[in-house]
């Protein structure tokens, strides 16, 4: 009897054993199940997320040279792209672009780089745009030309895009001051005169500028700038701007009246021949006309930037006094300090490039093919680059003489 039990107990234990091993193997082909189907919808996750593809058309080239699609960024947005994607790009039969970064800022990438951009991420501004080049001209396109987008890599430019990221408010309470709202400051590097040059953001335009613009105007004021070098606008915007609801600005107008007020409605692309034959004009303006000069665009940033550098070394400034100049904008609007991973990137891509170009000026011509590595700014030679310049924007070499007097207060 004994053994009979001992039998149904071990019989037990078996069928025990058995049921375990079997709920194990089911458990583990479920987990497997389960695992697989996971990796099944990774994979079709991964694999939407690559083929990404999205079509439209050029609808217009705006004045600065950039392609203004006929989709908006929510659209694209909507679709599956996010800022920091590096995207394929084909633009008609024979424009195609690979590895473009999809931003909220120009300045998000560097001097003579290509991008996507839909600016301060607020849809606004939006396009194909080559910084501080005129991508029209030197890439191409036209309106009714065929877009098509697909994705090269997701979140492929996050790194640079995080440390670049150029977004900033219209508010005047997110500002230390009214110059650093206004991005208005004299210019007071070595050689300069005492007075004798100021830079800023636009005081004439409500639309591009904000509220920004009626500071920019007082600032004016209380500097008594008597010229205007507006490198933004022309005279029929300008007269647009002052028919605003609500135009707040009084001082600026009254030298637009006056005569005092040169506006030259230049694209960003500072190498090409229209920019330099306006850019003539423009300081030729200024030899004919009194200090205290403005010189600003819309935010003062880019165009603005490069003329300041223009101007700043024919008077005679350091590599490092330029930089801190162009830079001190950058702080201005995107408060990022001096020495930190911002501000070395962005100096390094931004006003480093300028500053070699200044003295290059014909390597723009195969802008594609520049290697920047081991490029020294530091050891250009700021003022007869500047001079070169200014006599390729067609002045002669005595107003060129004359116009680094004026700025050297002599």
């Amino acid at each position: 009897m004994k053994t009979l039990n001992n039998l149904f107990n071990n019989s037990l234990a078996m069928v025990a054993i058995a049921a375990v091993s079997i709920t194990a193997s089911l458990c583990l082909t479920s987990c497997q199940q389960d695992d697989e189907l996971n990796n099944i919808e990774n994979k079709v996750e991964k694999n939407s997320i690559a083929t990404l593809t999205f079509a439209g058309k050029v609808a217009d080239v705006d004045s600065y040279g950039m392609l203004v699609p006929s989709f908006t960024p929510k659209e694209l947005i909507d679709a599956g792209f996010e800022y920091s994607d590096l995207l394929d790009v084909k633009i008609g039969d024979k424009i195609s672009l690979h590895n473009v970064p999809f931003v909220t800022g120009f300045n998000e990438v560097g001097v003579l780089e290509t991008c996507l951009c839909d600016y301060n991420a607020q849809g606004k501004m939006y396009g194909f745009g080559l910084l501080h080049g005129n991508f029209s001209e030197r890439i191409g396109g036209k309106p009714g030309d065929k877009i098509e987008i697909s994705l090269a890599k997701h979140h492929g430019y996050e790194d640079t895009w995080k440390v670049m990221k150029s977004i900033y408010t219209p508010n005047r309470n997110d500002y230390l001051s009214d110059e650093v709202f206004a991005n208005f400051r004299q210019v007071r590097t070595s050689g300069m005169g005492d007075g004798v040059l100021y830079r800023s953001s636009n005081p004439l335009n409500p639309k591009d500028n904000e509220v920004r613009y009626a500071y920019v105007d007082r600032l004016a004021k209380a500097a008594g700038i008597n010229t205007e070098i507006d490198l933004a606008d022309t005279m029929e915007k300008i007269g647009k701007y002052r028919e605003t609801e609500g135009f707040a600005s009084t001082y600026c107008p009254n030298l637009v009246d006056a005569g005092n007020t040169i506006a030259l409605g230049l694209t960003a692309d500072v190498y090409s021949t229209t920019f330099m034959k306006k850019m003539g004009d423009g300081l030729r303006f200024m030899v004919n006309h009194k200090p205290p000069y403005l010189v600003h665009c819309n935010e003062g940033k880019d165009r603005c930037g490069f003329v300041i550098i223009l101007l700043e070394s024919l008077a005679g400034a350091t590599y490092q006094e330029v930089a801190d100049d162009y830079m001190q904008t950058l702080i201005n609007f995107y408060k990022i300090q001096k020495g930190d991973a911002s501000y070395t990137l962005r100096k390094s891509l931004s006003v480093d490039r300028l500053v070699w170009l200044l003295e290059n000026v014909s390597a723009v011509d195969d802008y594609t093919n520049i290697d920047w590595t081991g490029k020294d700014p530091a050891s250009v030679n700021l003022q007869k680059a500047a001079h070169d310049y200014v006599i390729k924007c067609g002045l002669t070499e005595d107003e060129c003489m004359r116009l680094q007097k004026i700025l050297q207060g002599r």
